[in-house]
């Protein structure tokens, strides 16, 4: 597992980089803003859906403050 900067995705996101980004947040935290085109699977509940994910893609998985993504 390799550690991006939350600076280093807002460029990649800026110059729209095919990044896949993977958002485990809560769904209210969601509601306050979320990444461009991320997807949502709250980290719960990523054991039962990890079949939504796509094997062959690298994912950069984001949290609010790294503890959840880590």
């Amino acid at each position: 597992m390799k550690t991006i900067a939350a600076q280093e995705v807002e460029q990649l996101v800026k110059k729209q980089e095919q990044i896949h980004i993977l958002d485990v947040r809560e769904v209210e935290e969601v509601k306050t803003g979320k990444i461009p085109n991320a997807l949502n699977i709250p980290l719960p509940l990523l054991e039962f859906r990890m079949h939504e994910l796509d094997k062959a893609k690298n994912y950069i998985v984001v949290c609010r403050s790294g503890g959840r993504s880590g």
